[in-house]
């Protein structure tokens, strides 16, 4: 890549410069991910991709409890078959996430938030047709949309999900991003930037002269925050995978809406986070649970 001076006319105006910044970074950031959408029309069936509401569950497998023996229940249900995922996703089988009732922080451990002890992961390989609704409410198990549970749950209805391809790239969030924007700003235009122990406002500061107005510029470029399978990640704090490098890939991202469909905290986001070999292999015992808020 040609390397660009500051002092060249084609880009010497800072608004040419940021823009050339964020194109180049949108570029190199790029992915496929899957957005998923609540459908508030439709009553989703037992096996269907859905918030809340009654699992799948096989009556001969053990079911999630959490720490102190308590039976789980069911945050979210992802029916890859349904919206014909592709790599690294599974393209088939049914992808749970269960949190523990009457566990403080919706059951998350910020200490250890890879240790599924009030929250758990469940992969079921292969769907069987033979369960029954009827079955599974005959196990007694707790549903978020019970009247008791709905301060230990982000979620208290039973909601459907469309969940459909889209496309993205990285956002501000992301803890990675300080160091692509140095190597951008390096790239570009040969200036040495240092994000050690910085976040993207010092980093924008120190290229844009204080410059308030670029703060909005970078925000309005890079924000995205859905309910979605992969892409990048949006929290209300920090990245906390600072101290948990491994867990690389976004598996799954719930976040707060106007219509309080979900809820985290103070209109906060929730992230399970998977390393990309594990996906690949269809291991879900080793996932980081995080959410944050206001």
């Amino acid at each position: 890549m040609k390397t660009i001076s500051f002092g060249k006319s084609a880009l010497k105006g800072k608004t040419a410069r940021a823009k050339a910044i964020a194109d180049e970074i949108k570029r190199r950031t790029k992915t496929a991910c899957w957005q998923m959408t609540i459908d508030e029309a439709r009553k989703p069936g037992l096996t269907d991709s859905k918030l809340g509401g009654l699992p799948y569950w096989p009556v001969a497998r053990d079911y999630p409890t959490g720490a102190e023996g308590q039976k789980m229940f069911l945050l979210v249900q992802v029916n890859f078959a349904q919206f014909k995922a592709a790599a690294p996703l599974p393209d088939h089988g049914l992808l749970q996430i269960f949190l523990s009732p009457k566990s403080e922080y919706y059951g998350a451990d910020l200490d250890h938030p890879a240790e599924q002890k009030n929250f758990r992961v469940v992969y079921h390989e292969d769907i069987d047709p033979a369960v029954t609704a009827s079955q599974v409410e005959a196990l007694g198990l707790p549903v978020n949309t019970q009247p008791d549970l709905v301060e230990y749950t982000p979620c208290c209805k039973e909601l459907a999900l469309s969940i459909k391809p889209a496309e993205m790239h990285t956002t501000l969030d992301d803890g990675r991003f300080p160091g692509l924007f140095c190597e951008v700003v390096k790239d570009l235009f040969g200036k040495t930037l240092n994000p050690e122990n910085k976040d993207y406002t010092d980093l924008i500061d120190e290229l844009f002269d204080e410059d308030e107005a670029y703060h909005n510029y970078f925000f309005d470029a890079f924000y995205h925050e859905e309910n979605q399978l992969l892409g990048y990640p949006s929290f209300t704090q920090t990245d906390p995978r600072t101290d948990f490098a491994k867990y690389d890939t976004l598996l799954l991202q719930l976040v707060s809406d106007d219509e309080d469909n979900i809820l985290w905290g103070d209109a906060g986001d929730g992230n399970f986070f998977i390393n990309r070999e594990a996906l690949l292999r269809r291991d879900f015992s080793d996932v980081l649970y995080n959410w944050d808020c206001y």
